[in-house]
């Protein structure tokens, strides 16, 4: 009984200090700064880089399981492609990842997941949509 009496004298206090101040102000600047940078964020566009650092965060890939990947629709790709594309785009080492080499990521991803296909493999598209 004594902390509930404790957090209402609490309470009191800073009513008195602050009589404008509403007991829910710092939920709503919470929540207002969250549907800010929800707002900024949804205005972002993914680069392909990005997508690429997603999958390796979301499947936990090592370096050797992406190059792989990319080998799995025979592209052959050294451990210093991977990392350079995977660096923040701000890095001197970084190296942008075109859509030709996102789509054969992909394609080898799905050959990973599936299994290989019966047939000509798939060709590499010049260029994805949005």
């Amino acid at each position: 009984m004594k902390s509930c009496g404790n957090a209402k004298k609490r309470e009191n206090l800073r009513r008195k200090s602050d009589p404008e101040r509403e007991p829910n102000d710092n939920v709503d600047n919470s929540v207002k700064s969250i549907e800010k940078d929800l707002t900024i964020h949804r205005n972002v566009i993914m680069t392909n880089n990005d997508i690429l650092r997603r999958f390796r965060f979301i499947f936990d890939y090592s370096d050797s399981k992406m190059i792989a990947i990319f080998g799995l629709t025979e592209h052959l790709v050294n451990r210093e492609q991977i990392s350079a594309r995977l660096k923040k785009d701000d890095d001197p080492a970084f190296q942008k990842c075109n859509d030709t080499n996102l789509s054969i990521f992909l394609n080898g991803l799905i050959i990973d997941k599936r299994g290989k296909k019966e047939g000509p493999k798939p060709k590499p598209e010049k260029q994805l949509n949005i």
